[in-house]
């Protein structure tokens, strides 16, 4: 993930060769205010490369008694490198561990790939309860989502897609359980429900889950079925809970009753189809695919809030 360029930060001097991109905003004068030691607008990377060893400015730095230094980002900022920042402006902010995210979208993709070429493979359910138990202890710790989420990958949108359904799904349910709207353990349950509800498309005709066109109402019906699937997928590999299940199979239903595949109503929607239905709808917006933008949350926000008032 890349944010965009022309970003003033402040880097405290012990970090200073994670930004060889960045350029000082102000000149660096002496102790007395009277000498410019180093002029504005001079990149790192020409401080750094004029020593001898890389580390040897922040030694230089710290002798001069400079502990952090302002300077402006001229190329694109990483999301590594905003953490860093982030975590200097406010440590209390925290976010999923990257690591519980790849873990976990490695997993999607090999299940993904095994139901593509076996449609009656069996997903093992150990491995899959146990990374969802590892993402809803990261859930429970982070104090935000949008950070958390992983971009869209070339091939493997619809991995990405489920992680960041299960993430923003967790996220919501930690806070409405915070309010004492929900309980405490249907953050398991709607991580879990998020990790599975789109994976009976695996087992759905390319040649209709690929397509760019428009849907015949022949393809629109097979599409459809992949709620269906997706919960029989989870049932054969002995996904009892029915919230789980139910809410996978509902996820396409709508308040006003013209969704798939039931045509429930308001409160007859089980909960957790509610939230896949609008974190899945969220994440589908938001994201950049190559074949279409991204539009801003706020946009995607109006669009189901709209949706709901239909």
């Amino acid at each position: 993930m890349k944010i965009g360029s022309g970003h003033r930060v402040v880097i405290p001097v012990k970090d200073i060769l994670k930004y060889p991109s960045a350029c000082l905003t102000n000149d660096l004068l002496s102790e007395s205010d009277s000498t410019v030691l180093v002029p504005a607008h001079v990149p790192i990377k020409q401080l750094i490369e004029s020593y001898e060893k890389p580390g040897d400015i922040i030694n230089v730095f710290n002798d001069m008694g400079i502990q952090k230094i302002e300077a402006t980002i001229t190329q694109d900022l990483t999301l590594e490198n905003l953490l860093d920042q982030l975590s200097v402006l406010d440590p209390s902010i925290k976010i999923v561990n990257p690591e519980v995210n790849e873990k976990a979208l490695g997993l999607l993709k090999t299940i993904f790939l095994s139901l593509e070429s076996d449609p009656g493979f069996v997903i093992p359910k150990a491995e899959l309860e146990a990374i969802g138990q590892e993402l809803s202890h990261e859930i429970r710790e982070t104090s935000q989502i949008a950070l958390s989420l992983v971009s869209a990958q070339e091939g493997y949108y619809a991995e990405a897609h489920m992680l960041n359904v299960a993430l923003l799904c967790g996220y919501i349910v930690k806070r409405m359980a915070q309010t004492g709207q929900t309980e405490d353990n249907m953050i398991d349950k709607a991580i879990l429900a998020g990790l599975l509800f789109d994976i009976g498309n695996a087992v759905l005709p390319k040649e209709i889950t690929e397509k760019k066109g428009k849907l015949t109402s022949e393809e629109l019906g097979v599409m459809r079925g992949h709620a269906l699937e997706s919960a029989h997928i989870g049932e054969r590999a002995g996904i009892t809970d029915a919230d789980i299940l139910n809410g996978i199979r509902s996820h396409h239903e709508r308040y006003d009753g013209s969704g798939y595949p039931q045509k429930l109503e308001g409160e007859e929607i089980p909960f957790i189809a509610r939230l896949l239905a609008v974190t899945d709808t969220f994440d589908a917006m938001t994201t950049r695919r190559v074949h279409k933008g991204a539009v801003s949350t706020k946009a995607s926000s109006s669009v189901i809030i709209s949706s709901n008032e239909t």
